[in-house]
């Protein structure tokens, strides 16, 4: 009952605006309108103002015609829309579109809302010509209103976006351990236990020493020096899912850390060599602990995820169905080419925007380049007085 009171009280609004807009431009308000904004009424002369064309009025006047003409052939219309929404909900099978159905509950509801809407278009009439209160009252109270929203979004705004990088960064980061770790304190129940830490002695060389890359970063004083110990600890990353079996995960580890690595570059030309001292409102401990916090969350969350299945895994059915369906042996190019090629196209689709969109930057940031020669280019006059040499 609150909806349809709601639903009511705005098409009963929509009918007086509706009104109210269609006589302001073809009534006589519009003439009214027109001489008052003159600043002589007299000036005016109704039988100059412009008619709409023909061709003007004959798009509305055939859509109205053709609104009419499917209303009142409500039937036929239904049993050609009755494929695509059985289509969409199987229970309107039965149901069928009317022209007339009686007396009922929604025409009466729309007779009401027609009603109300021209008697308050009617009413309001004198009071939207009118300067005098309480409509001018009404109008201050609304554009103050309206300025104290704009003022409040503007205040609000340079809160959310500040433009600080590190701010947008810590919000992210901490919205995600605060996720993760209730997803992890609601599932306690289901933590793992007997979980191996290891495998062999080369996986624990390979995570240490992608461990010490990434804590290198926290003492490395240029951008390109941390960016290389990214990379590394992506790479010896990559060469651990080479062990677990997953020759294809691991090129493709190989190729994002790669891109990526250039795609730093890239931004590193237009950055300064070091970086930027932190913030006063971002003390270290406050930093530390954030970083620490997701770290933790994140392990976890991962391991926990990893014995959290309840049902047998669908890789058996990819490798039951790789060779008989697809007529492929090796499992993993089939899973990528057939069963799920919709996601290997937008996966490779997002490469090529990004690959395009690295190719625009180099571009503007060579045309900056040019523009910037050009302006600070060296003209060396000959004896006559004129430029022989422009040095770019």
């Amino acid at each position: 009952m609150v909806a349809l009171a709601g639903i009511v009280a705005g098409s009963v609004l929509t009918v007086a605006y509706s009104i109210r807009i269609a006589v302001g431009l073809l009534g006589s308000d519009a003439q009214a309108l027109t001489a008052a904004d003159s600043g002589d009424a007299a000036a005016v002369d109704p039988a100059s103002l412009h008619r709409p064309s023909a061709a003007f009025l004959g798009a509305p006047l055939v859509l109205a015609a053709l609104g009419l003409v499917f209303g009142l052939t409500a039937e036929p219309v239904g049993n050609w829309l009755s494929e695509a929404t059985t289509s969409l909900d199987p229970a309107t099978a039965s149901e069928s579109l009317h022209l007339w159905t009686g007396m009922n509950v929604p025409l009466l509801l729309s007779i009401g809302i027609l009603v109300a809407g021209a008697v308050t278009w009617w009413v309001t009439i004198a009071a939207t010509r009118s300067t005098d209160a309480p409509f001018s009252r009404a109008t201050r109270l609304y554009d103050r209103t309206y300025d104290s929203l704009l003022g409040g979004s503007r205040r609000l705004t340079a809160l959310t976006q500040s433009g600080s990088l590190p701010l947008y960064v810590g919000v992210v980061l901490t919205s995600v351990a605060a996720v993760l770790a209730s997803a992890l304190l609601t599932g306690a129940d289901d933590a793992p236990t007997g979980a191996p830490w290891t495998n062999s002695v080369l996986e624990v060389t390979l995570v240490v020493l992608s461990a010490l890359m990434a804590l290198a970063v926290l003492a490395a004083r240029q951008r390109f020096t941390a960016a290389v110990l990214l990379g590394g600890s992506g790479y010896l990353l990559a060469i651990m899912y080479l062990l677990q079996g997953a020759p294809d995960l691991a090129v493709t580890q190989f190729l994002v850390e790669t891109l990526t690595i250039v795609v730093f570059l890239l931004a590193l030309a237009r950055l300064p060599r070091g970086f930027h001292p932190a913030p006063s409102w971002a003390p270290k401990p406050a930093r530390v602990v954030i970083s620490v916090v997701v770290g933790v969350t994140v392990a976890l969350f991962a391991l926990g995820t990893s014995h959290s299945r309840t049902a047998p895994s669908v890789g058996e059915d990819y490798v039951a169905l790789s060779e008989p369906e697809a007529g492929g042996r090796n499992v993993v190019n089939v899973i990528l080419v057939d069963f799920r090629g919709f996601d290997t196209l937008g996966e490779i689709t997002v490469l090529a925007v990004a690959g395009m969109g690295v190719v625009n930057l180099v571009r503007a940031a060579r045309r900056e380049q040019r523009s910037r020669r050009l302006a600070d280019g060296m003209h060396i006059e000959d004896r006559s007085g004129r430029p022989s040499e422009v040095w770019r």
